[in-house]
């Protein structure tokens, strides 16, 4: 158990279960590539030594850590493999752990889609810098309201530092437009 604000918290290492391989899911946006020379390393020193750090993941089985183990366990046939389980982990502190084992703080993380922003919120706290990209008018609010409701801070558009309460405020007639032309057709 590990101290936390508002008391004891169980560490995912408190408890190794085994899984059958195929109940886990790999995160598809994994940034964190292995060669094939990689994962036959990683084969090898499994057969040598055992399997000594197992996979983390959270209870619906997607990976947080441990894709190239799974790679080298699927090489050699295994059929279970151990795994620590990140029980009640937000969508951020499950993606925090990822940016914080391939980056360091002060630099950039890149977000091709942002969605509802949890990647910015993990990178806010990891004191990385995230570069993200959304389409949607709809998520980017969402992900700038998140942004602000964990930081406490106001977000601002960079080319003239109007506040997003005020750019949002803007695109309401234009947004109520585009909804009365799509109920007309």
């Amino acid at each position: 158990m590990r101290a936390r604000e508002g008391g004891e918290v169980a560490w995912p290492a408190d408890q190794v279960e085994r899984w059958p391989i195929d109940r886990l899911i790999p995160y598809a946006k994994n940034s964190r590539t292995h060669s094939e020379a990689q994962i036959a390393q990683i084969a090898a020193s499994m057969k040598e030594w055992g399997w000594t750090n197992p996979v983390l993941a959270d209870e619906a089985g997607g990976v947080i850590a441990g894709h190239a183990r799974i790679l080298a366990a699927r090489q050699l046939g295994y059929a279970e493999v151990p795994v620590m389980v990140a029980r009640g982990w937000s969508d951020a502190q499950k993606m925090r752990r990822p940016i914080e084992n391939n980056s360091s703080p002060g630099q950039a993380v890149y977000e091709p889609f942002s969605g509802s922003g949890t990647t910015i919120i993990a990178a806010e706290m990891t004191g990385r810098s995230c570069h993200a990209i959304e389409l949607s008018p709809a998520y980017v609010d969402v992900a700038v309201r998140r942004w602000q409701d964990f930081t406490g801070s106001t977000a601002a558009l960079d080319g003239d530092g109007r506040d997003f309460a005020h750019v949002a405020a803007e695109r309401m007639p234009q947004a109520a437009l585009s909804a009365a032309v799509i109920d007309a057709a």
